[in-house]
């Protein structure tokens, strides 16, 4: 039987083997940075080549061991792929209107894998961009509300007193309104957003659950020993916090971010699906399905393939986010 380990590698070789052709053409015609991209899968490759025979620690192989996160891994693998490889997966731009007169609504095929929409754009293409574009503002979303509430609840666990109690109810409140009633108020003021605009609408709205799982891992940590020590030697109080209590709380930020991903992909593909969200030209899985919403009766995989990308996307963080709080807490003493 193939070891795991050469799986990943095995597919990403034969992907730059079928779009060799495609890769060629970038190389010697392309821009930088589509020759940049090719040059980046050949060192891909090699590396995963590399991974697949080296050594690798025991932590590393026993954390891809069980089934669903191999599974998982190669599912999410495929789509970080192809969106950072988008000019090589597929040869046409997503916002291309190939045949008006004949090319509207052309069923899965070996020329439009995922078929044409209403205008002849090919779906395939508008995928793996639209995927970028989903993956960014949930990777950069979660950065921005990663860092908020960590500052805000490291702050209101170290220091504790007025400051944590003004900080706590500030989270209080801000749990206490739906998100999506936040996120609507901030679109409404701000008319129909960019994507950097986006991105920052969904970080700020989503740090209030981390900054309580924070400020609860900081509450027992800086109890132990090692930071009484700390104490003890004079150390500054800001020094502790950041270099003695702040490492000892990032396994459960980890775990945190990994679930928020799913979660910002999901919200922004609402938006995006009531018209909100990502703008033309811009490409989104939500963009997709608000284009397929009305022909769904006729031409189904306009909305039905972009919403199984995103079904599998949120399952697989989960399966991954739930497979780091066992390795980082294996005795299930504290739920991140």
């Amino acid at each position: 039987m193939i070891p795991f380990r050469w799986v990943p590698a095995s597919l990403f070789g034969l992907f730059v083997i079928i779009r060799s052709g495609r890769a060629w053409t970038l190389l010697s015609q392309g821009s930088t940075t589509e020759r940049g991209l090719v040059a980046l899968a050949i060192i891909c490759l090699i590396t995963m080549i590399w991974l697949a025979v080296a050594d690798l620690p025991e932590a590393v192989t026993s954390f891809f061991r069980p089934r669903d996160v191999q599974l998982a891994s190669l599912v999410l693998g495929a789509i970080v792929t192809l969106a950072i490889f988008a000019p090589i997966a597929t040869g046409y731009a997503p916002e291309s209107q190939l045949d008006l007169a004949a090319g509207q609504l052309l069923p899965p095929s070996l020329n439009h894998l995922f078929g044409t929409d209403l205008v002849s754009r090919d779906l395939f293409s508008r995928m793996v961009f639209g995927a970028r574009v989903s993956l960014v503002i949930g990777t950069a979303a979660i950065v921005i509300s990663i860092s908020i509430g960590t500052i805000v609840g490291l702050t209101a666990g170290y220091v504790g007193g007025a400051v944590e109690l003004v900080l706590m109810r500030l989270v209080d409140a801000g749990l206490a309104i739906p998100r999506i009633f936040l996120l609507l108020v901030f679109v409404a003021l701000w008319g129909k957003p960019d994507v950097s605009a986006l991105v920052l609408i969904l970080g700020v709205t989503g740090w209030f659950g981390t900054s309580r799982l924070v400020r609860a891992e900081v509450l027992r940590v800086k109890g132990e020993d090692f930071v009484v020590a700390a104490r003890g030697l004079g150390l500054a109080e800001t020094r502790i916090a950041l270099r003695h209590v702040l490492p000892n709380v990032v396994p459960p930020i980890i775990v945190s971010a990994t679930l928020g991903v799913g979660q910002v992909i999901l919200v922004e593909a609402g938006l995006s699906f009531l018209g909100l969200g990502v703008q033309q030209p811009f490409a989104s899985w939500g963009s997709i399905i608000h284009d397929g919403r009305t022909l769904i009766a006729t031409s189904p995989w306009i909305a039905t393939i972009p919403g199984i990308a995103i079904a599998l996307t949120v399952v697989g963080l989960g399966i991954l986010g739930d497979r780091l709080q066992t390795t980082f807490n294996p005795r299930g003493n504290v739920q991140f």
